[in-house]
């Protein structure tokens, strides 16, 4: 909308100047005074657009100055909002980065936790492995002793029990 103000005015403003130009050969004397007056109130027109562009323009000068003037105001009152936005999300960021190594550290102590519960199950599980393990081969061990003694019994005593009627068939014979 100002721009077409804008471009009307500079046009109405070149008409008027071009109307008020003069031409090389002198205009030609009216013969009537009806031409004389009517030229008079089409240069009074003229002059009142002319000066309504004048004033125009002198506002829209106007008008822009105060308009960067105030951009300037508005650039220094925005570095100071800035640096009061660019403060308080430097706390905010300071207290989530407090509030995140919390709760890393929370983390971490949970799960070492974890961890050491997860190890001494698994020591227990192992331990019992073991434990089983080594109680089943004990008792296969003991077995095969058992069979091993309860042999060697059995061939020691009819060894001897061999010998012994060996002996005695020798005595008596």
């Amino acid at each position: 909308m100002r721009m077409t103000i804008t471009v009307m005015m500079l046009l109405l403003n070149i008409f008027s100047l071009s109307a008020q130009t003069q031409e090389f050969s002198p205009p030609p004397s009216p013969r009537y005074n009806a031409f004389q007056q009517t030229g008079q109130e089409v240069d009074g027109f003229l002059e009142r657009v002319r000066g309504k562009v004048s004033y125009s323009w002198f506002k829209c000068r106007e008008h822009f100055r105060l308009m960067f003037t105030a951009v300037g105001d508005k650039s220094k009152y925005g570095e100071q909002d800035l640096k009061v936005r660019a403060r308080l999300k430097t706390e905010e960021f300071s207290e989530q980065a407090v509030q995140f190594g919390q709760e890393v550290r929370e983390k971490a102590v949970e799960f070492g936790r974890d961890t050491r519960k997860k190890g001494e199950s698994f020591y227990q599980q192992k331990s019992d492995e073991v434990v089983d393990d080594i109680a089943e081969k004990t008792r296969r061990i003991q077995e095969e002793l058992r069979n091993t003694g309860t042999g060697l019994y059995h061939d020691t005593s009819e060894r001897f029990n061999n010998a012994a009627d060996d002996a005695a068939e020798e005595i008596l014979d």
